[in-house]
């Protein structure tokens, strides 16, 4: 007999129970349709349905539909008030107690074996399933751990509903403007804080948060439209409630981005901040002519450079001397892996304290450095490198509109003396060696332009083109192309264990000489043959670098894998013995490579975001696209004022490197949705 079933064999003019609408229904078999019942229930409704349907056969008979409401009534008035709970304890602590049938569980339970008195018994287990239940004709007594586990759940589900009834009070009395009902104790707080963060998990995470019924409740309970996305009216209702604002980054909060420092963290930040550790021997570079290029809101400056005769001297911040291995900064570091830039504001890596002040290469002040330094050979390439902790002072900062106009010819408008000018052309006139050196060997040197977004409390979002290939930033790119070159050689011909940067050449032999000269689409296409640089600890060369081997140390302040590098090779320096071996440093590099990555996941996506935004602001525009490649059915086109690039369906006959008028027909920055539609 299937599970549910009484123990009797349906039969015409036999009352059974059936479970229609989270009820029991009282019904009575009326005929007989191959292995199908006909039934009438109370309701007067009939139906055919098998046998396994029925979730009770009770003992009792009726020929007419009057009979079957008043055994129906009889049983249901005999149902009120029973003790299951009270039954079910005298039966576990009588073990000699076995009952044979469901009538003697229901004598126990009700008090009686008529058929009524085992209906009733039926009808009170389905509206309290805890103690009994009903299996293949039997009541069955449930487990004494099952019922306990039960009973945890329901007072857990009871309290819960209490909570979100006092949480929801005190949510809806903000969104009204009101004072919060005052709360009865801390608990109330704690509710309401529980329910938020369910809000806040699910409008971030989406429908497969674990956190999606308890903030579909709370939404239910503040009566919260039911129309569109729920993820999307959980973001909704936490605007409302001040809990974000209407931009509020979703991919930081889903990535749970620590945005603020440990108190312990800027503590120790502070007390290394009063005294900074010396190196016991360092170079001492204080006379020498320093200066250090930047854009004008950088605030974490960690490279300057000074020229002496034939020999190029590159300072690069010793924030390993701010953040001593193993420290709260250290471990802080490592866990955010690089400061995240976003077009709302940063995310640093090291506390403001130190990255923007004592580890800082500042104007006019004595810092702790690493020196790269090294001559340049007649064919372009850095000879006799060495690699020391010196002592610096940077003389000048110059922002890269400055270097631009000393570079190209106006020197005057710089406002900066003779000798910063000599230094800085001759510092390009090197690089412009070097870079040649590098061109020659192959490297790929695309001119493609970059894009800067940002936000302005006042103005909103903007978005600039930045030329990257201006001679000020050609500088400075290429004097730290040629750090991380010339001290990956230094590394490995000192037998110093390394993490390199390597990529193979690709599969299929490119034109990097007219590569710089190709469109937009041109380029797009090269990239695309590529392969993706990897981690590794032999030496290798980096085929779009143009060099036999790199690694990384030029920005220790906002990248924890330079810092690292700075570590290992502080303590080679001092010791004559690295501080990590290969598969420890590849171990550490991997792990912090991965947050790397996702952190520049987030950065793509924020940026995307907020250039929706300013589509946003000016969908009214008509924009000039390049046509990428084909993407299926569509073509990914690139809005050339902004870099913006995103699928569109073919206006027509189009190929890569065709210009489009293009207009905005819809987009929405946070559903991340543009359609562009041919001006």
């Amino acid at each position: 007999m299937s599970e549910g079933r009484g123990e009797r064999e349906a039969a015409i003019g036999q009352v059974a129970w059936l479970a229609v609408g989270g009820e029991l229904l009282a019904v009575h078999v009326t005929a007989m349709e191959g292995k199908r019942l006909r039934t009438r229930g109370t309701d007067g409704v009939e139906r055919i349905v098998a046998p396994d349907r029925l979730y009770w056969v009770s003992a009792q008979r009726v020929s007419r539909p009057e009979e079957l409401k008043d055994h129906a009534a009889a049983v249901r008035a005999r149902s009120e008030g029973l003790d299951l709970q009270g039954a079910w304890e005298l039966l576990a602590e009588s073990e000699a107690f076995e009952p044979e049938s469901a009538e003697e569980i229901a004598a126990l339970i009700v008090g009686g074996r008529s058929a009524v008195e085992a209906d009733a018994a039926i009808v009170a287990i389905f509206g309290d399933p805890l103690y009994f239940k009903v299996k293949r004709g039997q009541i069955v007594p449930t487990g004494r751990e099952a019922v306990e586990a039960t009973r945890h759940r329901l007072l857990e589900e009871a309290r819960e509903a209490e909570q979100l009834t006092r949480a929801t009070a005190r949510l809806a009395a903000r969104l009204r403007g009101e004072p919060r009902p005052e709360a009865q104790d801390e608990a109330d707080e704690v509710a309401e804080a529980h329910f938020v963060r369910a809000l806040v998990d699910f409008a971030v995470e989406g429908k497969d948060s674990p956190a999606a019924r308890k903030a579909m409740q709370v939404m239910e309970a503040l009566q919260v439209k039911r129309t569109g996305d729920p993820p999307r009216r959980a973001f909704e209702l936490l605007v409302k409630l001040g809990e974000f604002g209407e931009d509020e980054n979703l991919f930081v909060r889903a990535a749970a981005i620590r945005t603020r420092f440990p108190a312990e963290v800027l503590a120790e930040a502070e007390r290394l901040a009063q005294a900074p550790p010396m190196p016991p021997r360092y170079f001492d570079a204080r006379e020498l002519l320093t200066l250090a290029i930047d854009d004008a809101r950088t605030t974490e400056v960690d490279d300057a450079f000074a020229v002496v005769g034939g020999r190029l001297y590159v300072f690069i911040a010793d924030a390993a001397a701010v953040a001593p291995r193993g420290g709260a900064v250290d471990r802080e570091a490592s866990m955010r892996a690089s400061t995240l830039y976003l077009p709302e504001g940063k995310v640093p890596m090291m506390p403001p304290r130190l990255a923007e002040d004592v580890a800082s290469l500042l104007e006019g002040v004595d810092r702790p450095a690493l020196c790269f330094s090294g001559e340049l050979s007649a064919d372009g390439e850095l000879v006799g490198f060495e690699v020391s902790e010196a002592l610096c002072r940077v003389d000048r900062r110059l922002t890269y509109v400055q270097t631009d106009a000393i570079l190209e010819g106006d020197p005057t408008a710089a406002e900066v003396p003779a000798d910063v000018v000599a230094l800085v052309r001759q510092a390009a006139e090197w690089m412009e060696r070097h870079q040649a050196a590098r061109r020659a060997r192959g490297a790929l040197l695309l001119q493609r332009s970059e894009f800067e977004v940002r936000v302005d409390p006042e103005l909103g979002v903007e978005v600039t083109s930045i030329d990257a290939n201006g001679p000020a930033r050609r500088l400075v790119s290429e004097m730290m192309i040629a750090v991380c070159a010339a001290t990956a050689t230094w590394c490995r011909d000192q037998q110093i264990p390394c993490v390199y940067r390597a990529q193979a050449p690709p599969d299929q032999p490119i034109d990097t000489e007219g590569a710089g000269d190709l469109d937009a689409a041109g380029q797009i296409a090269i990239l695309r043959t590529l392969k993706p640089s990897e981690l590794t600890t032999q030496a290798q060369g980096h085929f779009t670098l143009g060099v036999g081997a790199y690694t990384q140390v030029t920005s220790p302040i906002r990248r924890y894998q330079d810092l690292l590098m700075h570590q290992q090779i502080k303590t080679w320096l001092r010791t004559r013995r690295p501080l990590l071996s290969d598969g420890q440093l590849m171990a550490e590099f991997s792990e912090v490579d991965r947050l790397a990555r996702a952190l520049r996941r987030i950065e793509n996506d924020t940026r995307r975001y907020w250039t929706l935004r300013y589509l946003e602001k000016h969908r009214d525009r008509v924009w000039e696209g390049t046509v990428l490649r084909e993407l299926g059915r569509r073509w990914l086109v690139e809005l050339d004022a902004i870099g913006l690039q995103t699928p569109m369906v073919s206006p027509g006959r189009i190929a890569p490197g065709d210009r489009l008028q293009l207009r905005v027909a819809e987009v929405s920055a946070r559903r991340d949705h543009l359609v562009l539609h041919a001006a």
